[in-house]
């Protein structure tokens, strides 16, 4: 999520986690879940609030 705050775009993220897209969508997804979140933005937003970044 950290990555999330300071990237503009989904591949930015990934180049840093060296990761592949489907693998970044399924933690986004699973993060949103966790999260009761629809929209990364929106989980950013509740894990400032929960103190968890």
């Amino acid at each position: 999520m950290y990555y999330s705050l300071l990237a503009t775009k989904e591949k930015e993220v990934r180049d840093k986690l060296f990761i592949e897209e489907n693998t970044l969508k399924n933690h986004i997804t699973e993060i949103n879940k966790k999260l009761g979140s629809k929209t990364i933005q929106d989980a950013v937003q509740k894990a400032v609030l929960k103190r968890i970044i």
